[in-house]
């Protein structure tokens, strides 16, 4: 009996923590555009370039577009800034225990609600529109 308990408890926080960072990866999609998988392939190929086996300049849909992200989130405010690589790189690495990296979407807004001001919001916003359902910052 106490072994089954030990077992629900432990699937229950295996699952519960898939949830934390499931929230991490439906923030990504909807505020920057790129799905876990898509993360993943982003995550490998910075991966393979650090350690010279790919050629720094990949050809691809996906790259191109993790540049126009780049831009775009390097354009902003050193606050907005912040927040949009910190999501960003909470989901490329999400196995690394950094400080300042979350596990989840709650975690990470704690963290920067408030924080952002309304003129880096407003930049935000009409940067990445998707992020205004989650109400993080008014403009």
């Amino acid at each position: 009996m106490l072994l089954a308990f030990g077992v629900l408890l432990l699937t229950s926080s295996v699952l519960s923590e898939n949830d934390k960072i499931d929230t991490i990866y439906k923030a990504i999609k909807d505020i920057i555009g790129f799905d876990r998988n898509e993360l993943t392939e982003l995550s490998k190929t910075s991966t393979a370039i650090a350690l010279g086996k790919q050629d720094p300049i990949p050809k691809s849909d996906l790259q191109k577009r993790h540049r126009e992200f780049v831009k775009a989130a390097k354009s902003l405010p050193p606050d907005a800034r912040r927040f949009m690589f910190t999501l960003m790189l909470s989901g490329l690495i999400p196995e690394w225990r950094e400080p300042s990296l979350f596990r989840s979407w709650n975690g990470l807004e704690s963290k920067f609600r408030g924080k952002i001001s309304k003129d880096s919001c407003a930049k935000l916003l009409k940067k990445f529109p998707g992020i205004a359902k989650y109400k993080l910052c008014s403009a």
